[in-house]
């Protein structure tokens, strides 16, 4: 404390209503946030990065419950490039990168699936303008490499099922030909069971 300003490093904590139980712990300047900090939201949000008159204004990394922001802030909103990594159920390991302004995703750019496919595309408030274009097939993210050898296994099993039935079929179709004394290509006996 200076003059009953903040100023230096420190930890506050809020206990206003609308505030309450908010951690700020970095720097300060003439009682306002400025510099690095830390602030832990009471719902579990958390911004970590640079602060300028009390706002999140550079470079900082926001945690919210469904992913994470890295990339540039001006005044408390999302501006400049930045990238967003989802983490809930629906969308975990898709990203999104490129620019925003005024808290929303405008412009050229590119968002890549959990399971690898690259596309590019036209944003405008907050939203596809157009269509998404197919650019590559890049590196899985490795959350999805779990869904991908389930998927493995699942197909391998089908693929035995089916090995399976042809051997039956084939057994079949010779015991019927041997019962009738001629052969019958087991295509037909496939036909002749439908």
């Amino acid at each position: 404390m200076k003059d009953g300003q903040r100023n230096g490093k420190g930890i506050f904590i809020w206990s206003t209503e609308d505030s309450k139980g908010h951690r700020y712990q970095g720097e300060w300047k003439d009682d306002k946030m400025r510099g690095k900090g830390l602030y832990i939201y009471t719902n579990g949000q958390k911004y970590n990065g640079d602060w300028f008159e009390g706002d999140m204004h550079g470079k900082g990394i926001m945690k919210y419950t469904n992913g994470y922001y890295e990339g540039d802030w001006v005044h408390d909103k999302r501006e400049g490039k930045g990238k967003f990594l989802w983490t809930n159920d629906t969308e975990k390991g898709d990203i999104f990168e490129g620019e925003w302004k005024d808290d929303e995703k405008i412009g050229k750019e590119i968002y890549k699936y959990a399971y690898g496919e690259i596309y590019e595309g036209e944003w405008k408030d907050n939203e596809v303008a157009g269509n998404l274009k197919y650019i590559k097939k890049g590196e899985p993210n490795k959350d999805f490499e779990e869904k991908k050898i389930m998927l493995l296994i699942i197909t391998i099993m089908a693929i035995t099922i089916k090995v399976i039935e042809v051997k039956n079929l084939k057994k079949k179709q010779k015991e019927v030909s041997s019962e009738i004394n001629m052969e019958v290509p087991w295509e037909e006996l496939i036909v002749m069971e439908l």
